[in-house]
């Protein structure tokens, strides 16, 4: 297992590795092996039972997991997934399940295009959702992200050295 650092030429301008914890598993049952059992796994990928994305609700103990760029999640992993989670809620009554936050939940996402997403694309769409979502829940104007300078209904803010340059 793998760690990731931070890199030296680091351009992430809101730091999200240091928010992040980035962890190399080589497969799925190994994820899977430690993945905290009171979390919602999101499984982002094109199947027909996929919710989309739009109507979907992010819950807040919620895992992404995407599909591979072009072949996506194989038929056995999906497989695994449903009865990893079919055995982590056996001994829990079916009408528990969706509703209390710490039992553990296997949700299908799709973003509705017509063809193959980036995977760093759909991962973006994914987040930009969750936290615009999240961001309607709190109030905050606009869908934008708390605490942050970028917002739909408000510009960017000017920095000390772009105001510098302008009196030049």
């Amino acid at each position: 297992m793998n760690i990731v650092h931070k890199c030296s030429h680091q351009m992430d301008t809101q730091d999200a590795l240091g928010h992040l914890a980035l962890i190399y598993l080589d497969s799925l049952a190994e994820f899977l092996g430690v993945l905290p059992a009171q979390t919602t796994l999101v499984v982002v990928e094109t199947l027909d039972r996929a919710q989309d994305l739009a109507g979907f609700e992010h819950p807040a103990n919620a895992t992404y997991v995407f599909g591979r760029e072009a072949k996506g999640i194989s038929k056995s992993e999906v497989e695994l997934l449903e009865s990893r989670f079919a055995t982590l809620n056996a001994s829990i009554p079916p009408e528990h399940r969706l509703h209390h936050a710490k039992t553990a939940r296997l949700d299908f996402v799709k973003i509705s295009t017509p063809g193959s997403l980036n995977l760093g694309v759909c991962a973006s769409i994914v987040m930009y959702d969750r936290q615009a979502k999240l961001a309607a829940t709190r109030g905050v104007n606009g869908g934008g992200l708390p605490g942050s300078r970028l917002s739909p209904n408000r510009p960017m803010q000017p920095t000390a050295g772009a105001a510098a340059d302008r009196e030049r």
